[in-house]
């Protein structure tokens, strides 16, 4: 168990609550008690295996990754060792263009699997392909 003490946390409640002087209690995985620091201290103190004093620190949750571009794992790891300009402009837009939609369906599969495996609740999808 892992108490964090005396710091500001900021909730994903309804209220979007700010809890100055706040104090948190993980236990294994997940998030087990939060509150004022002092009744979080005295309720779980003397269990908790580790303490942390955050003070001046904020506890804020988890961020997502919603930014993604689906073709560029077709092309992952193909002309690593350039820029990033010579890699797009020179290699990658032009490959870029020639992907048809066939191509998406295993890649898609195997990224829906890797991005919840990561703990990512979602995965944006957008794909634009020219057919012309």
């Amino acid at each position: 168990m892992i108490l964090i003490k005396n710091t500001t946390i900021i909730t994903q409640n309804p209220q979007r609550e700010i809890i100055e002087k706040g104090g948190l209690v993980i236990e294994k995985d997940a998030i087990e008690a939060i509150g004022q620091s002092k009744e979080i201290e005295r309720q779980y103190g003397r269990r908790a295996e580790k303490i942390i004093n955050g003070q001046n620190k904020v506890v804020l949750p988890g961020l997502i990754n919603a930014h993604g571009h689906l073709a560029m794992t077709l092309l992952r790891g193909f002309a690593d060792d350039l820029s990033l300009e010579d890699w797009w402009f020179k290699y990658v837009y032009r490959r870029n263009r020639a992907l048809r939609p066939s191509m998406f369906t295993g890649v898609l599969c195997w990224l829906c699997w890797k991005w919840s495996s990561q703990g990512r609740p979602a995965l944006p999808i957008f794909i634009i392909i020219r057919t012309k």
